[in-house]
């Protein structure tokens, strides 16, 4: 989302927002491989940030096509060895200047946005270009929704406004959302649109309206594992869910199951 200049709340929002999976974020360092890091859909700059302090020494660059986010991005990470470019990750491959290579290759919370806006062919030709940026022995990290695995959930919403938060959901979510009713207030959903709901809920505003027109997990682990290029070898690959969210969750829905659905996946690959 590009952010207007008279804009300025949803702006704000947005940022924090990505503050808010901060400490999840930080989970990445143990994979980056120190050298040239690249972050396609580096926003205000929080996972550059957590880069760049953990590895002074490398050359950091991150690529977003949202000059107000750059301009933040900019500003904390001042005096930090980091290029930003404004460029829409989806027309990397056309840059003609475009000759660099890298140690290291970041996707944090971004191709889902490709992939729910322009396609899953758009959101491959990213991904296999960034992979193609990629040294020999180089080191993909891609990190964002998962699609859940099971069926049907059943749940129960613990209180009022987040009751009206679900109503809100299934009215205004571009896909049909179907439910039922359970006694005892309890409600049986598909685990695909409970997933959406759960990693949506607490926005509000225009972040809500954007968010009503994506699919957060677009794919399953598995699937997003089989659809890396031939040439990466997975080295790591799990869904799980952020103990941000974990808190959440049990403060404001029940659960008929031992264990919520996985919010997020992390993969990581090397270049052979």
């Amino acid at each position: 989302m590009r952010a207007s200049e008279d804009n300025t709340p949803v702006f704000d929002e947005l940022c924090r927002r990505m503050e808010f999976t901060t400490h999840d974020k930080a989970r990445l360092l143990e994979f980056v491989q120190p050298g040239k890091i690249l972050e396609c859909g580096c926003g205000s700059g929080t996972v550059l940030a957590l880069i760049a302090a953990q590895f002074p020494s490398s050359e950091v660059i991150g690529v977003d096509y949202d000059s107000s986010l750059l301009l933040a991005a900019a500003k904390r990470l001042m005096g930090r060895n980091v290029l930003l470019i404004d460029m829409d990750m989806r027309r990397m491959h056309l840059a003609p200047h475009w000759r660099e290579t890298f140690s290291t290759v970041v996707f944090s919370s971004s191709l889902h946005e490709v992939e729910s806006n322009f396609g899953l062919p758009t959101a491959e030709g990213v991904l296999r270009h960034a992979c193609g940026l990629l040294d020999g022995g180089g080191v993909l990290i891609w990190r964002d929704g998962v699609k859940p695995v099971g069926a049907d959930v059943v749940f129960r919403i613990k209180t009022a406004p987040i009751q009206a938060k679900f109503e809100r959901f299934v009215n205004e979510y571009y896909r049909q959302v179907n439910y039922s009713l359970i006694d005892g207030g309890w409600i049986s959903i598909s685990s695909f649109d409970l997933h959406n709901f759960l990693c949506k809920y607490y926005f509000e505003g225009e972040l809500w309206a954007r968010d009503m027109r994506e699919t957060f997990g677009v794919r399953t682990l598995r699937d997003y594992v089989n659809g890396l290029p031939p040439s990466l070898t997975v080295t790591h690959a799990e869904a799980y869910t952020l103990d941000v969210l974990r808190d959440m969750w049990a403060r404001h829905f029940e659960f008929r199951v031992a264990e919520p659905i996985a919010s997020h996946m992390l993969i990581v690959a090397r270049k052979n």
